[in-house]
């Protein structure tokens, strides 16, 4: 059975293209945000 590698592939099913789109792009913004600060901590430590 297919697994997502993220919920958005849920939330891609569950709700309308558009609205989709908008949330596609805040989850990756948030997503890539939350990847860099993980690295920089790691950095540091």
């Amino acid at each position: 059975m297919y697994k997502a590698k993220f919920p958005i592939d849920f939330y891609i099913k569950q709700y309308r293209f558009p609205y989709n789109l908008i949330f596609y792009k805040e989850f990756m913004l948030g997503y890539e945000k939350a990847q860099t600060s993980l690295n920089r901590e790691q950095k540091q430590a």
